[in-house]
């Protein structure tokens, strides 16, 4: 299954190779993003419990829960997305999981600037994909084919839906060398 899904030890990912990596799965806009360092990466990480994630808010950045309960699997993202169209409930109300706590302390990957809400476009729905270039074929299984459906979704005007990632890669920007990097067992 490893080598099916090309799954592999992490590397070490600069900007470039991460933006590279996505435009090479089509996806174009300049809201990708980084952790800042190795502390906010091991954070986030242990925040989100596990990845590819996805996690969905309001205009206003708000979150909005898709699953029942948070150790749910990830399998109602595809129906969520399409439920946003009629979405009338109102957002739950935890200030710790807004749209401006989980990009706290991310870089953007485009300019290499920390994030800002000002940076954000106006939307109707955004939603945070949090992926690793090293999971392989999992993110074209998960990730790529959520934002092809987000695509189809904003093809048909009723609403807009702005995807934000966040790579959970490892960067050379914290000043780590490869021997910092977690030997995975998989």
């Amino acid at each position: 299954m490893l080598k099916q899904y090309k799954i592999h030890q992490p590397r070490i990912q600069t900007s470039s190779t991460i933006n590279e990596f996505l435009i090479h799965k089509k996806f174009s806009n300049n809201l990708s993003f980084g952790c800042k360092d190795s502390s906010n990466h091991t954070k986030f990480l242990k925040e989100i419990g596990g990845f590819p994630e996805a996690f969905f808010y309001d205009s206003k950045g708000n979150y909005i829960p898709y699953k029942e309960e948070a150790n749910s699997c990830n399998g109602g993202v595809w129906p969520f997305i399409d439920s946003l169209i009629n979405y009338q409930k109102k957002p739950e109300s935890m200030p710790h999981l807004a749209l401006e706590n989980t990009l706290k302390n991310k870089i953007n990957l485009s300019d290499m600037k920390e994030y800002s809400m000002n940076d954000l476009p106006n939307s109707d729905f955004f939603v945070v994909f949090v992926y690793a270039e090293y999971i392989g074929k999992m993110n074209d299984e998960k990730t790529f084919d959520w934002l092809q459906h987000i695509d189809k979704v904003n093809q048909q005007g009723k609403i807009k839906i702005t995807p934000i990632l966040i790579s959970v890669d490892y960067f050379d920007f914290w000043g780590i060398t490869k021997k910092d990097i977690p030997k995975y067992k998989y």
